[in-house]
């Protein structure tokens, strides 16, 4: 199940030299939040984070930070997906050390914003390799409701850094230390590195581990306004906000609870949105082997002699 992660130090092609404004990648932010849920379910049925992307606007933390990717690209802002550490909050035992995706902005040659819309940050972490400054910003606490302090810190390592025999952190390299302010001991790593196959390395494991599928759809205010989740291959729990609007087989769902969820799910997964709700047979079991999309390769043109 486990598959050795593979990282590379940034290249210079994805620095952007131009201003890009806090307030403009928050705008960024808020929309990817309401226009890209996190779900579970295209795994579950085949896809990989790129074609969750690209056919659904939903999927994992890989696909999430995707969805920020493009939508960052199309205002001709360039962006890398890198990999992260987790709070305890969301660990698992089956989980290796690195088991998150977050989103990567360099600005020149010194600065960068940090974006986690898995993590509903409300505002993108900035740094400098010119300083080590303690900073804060706010993420979303999706299933109370509330806004989440974080606070964070960059920091250079000189070594190499072995967290298990599939995961090291080269040398030379920057991390961003970060915890919620209220729980300073609870402290996980967003790593300055390019990670090279997410699906492989981290959503394989993941999948295999969150096994019934999900989905968590939110406003532009972060604000949670819809949760569906298997309990079992028969039982789903769907919620509003805090309120529980169903409990109990999935084909017995009422006609105007559907008609509540149908603009989530129809959004995502179309017009038939329930045929999603018949898990495969071997849901609960299956470890998963999920392959990245490779890079698209640049055509030759062969002149004719």
């Amino acid at each position: 199940m486990y598959h050795p992660l593979h990282l590379k130090h940034f290249k210079s092609k994805y620095i952007n030299h131009k201003d890009i404004s806090e307030e403009f990648i928050k705008t960024i932010m808020q929309q990817s939040a309401s226009e890209c849920p996190f779900s579970t379910f295209p795994y579950i049925f085949g896809m990989n984070s790129e074609q969750a992307n690209q056919h659904h606007n939903t999927g994992n933390c890989v696909a999430l930070s995707m969805f920020l990717r493009d939508k960052l690209k199309k205002h001709g802002i360039k962006s890398i997906l890198i990999p992260a550490t987790i709070p305890k909050m969301y660990s698992n035992p089956n989980y290796l050390n690195i088991s998150h995706v977050a989103l990567a902005i360099l600005i020149g040659y010194h600065d960068a914003y940090i974006c986690d819309p898995a993590f509903y940050f409300m505002e993108p972490m900035k740094i400098s390799s010119k300083s080590n400054d303690i900073k804060h910003i706010l993420s979303q606490n999706i299933y109370a409701n509330t806004p989440e302090p974080l606070t964070y810190q960059l920091k250079f390592q000189s070594q190499d850094d072995i967290l298990n025999q599939y995961q090291k952190i080269p040398e030379q390299s920057f991390h961003v230390e970060t915890y919620k302010t209220d729980d300073p001991l609870d402290k996980w790593k967003y790593y300055l590195m390019e990670v090279i196959n997410p699906d492989k390395a981290i959503s394989s494991f993941y999948i295999s581990t969150k096994n019934l599928p999900f989905i968590a759809c939110v406003d532009d205010n972060f604000q949670m306004t819809l949760y569906i989740k298997f309990l079992d291959k028969q039982t789903i729990s769907i919620k509003m906000g805090n309120q529980e609007l169903y409990y109990g087989h999935f084909t017995s769902i009422p006609d105007n609870i559907k008609d509540i969820i149908k603009p989530c799910m129809q959004k995502h997964f179309g017009l038939s949105f329930d045929k999603y709700f018949n898990l495969p047979h071997d849901v609960s079991d299956k470890l998963y082997e999920i392959k990245d999309t490779p890079p698209k390769k640049k055509k030759t043109i062969r002149r004719k002699r």
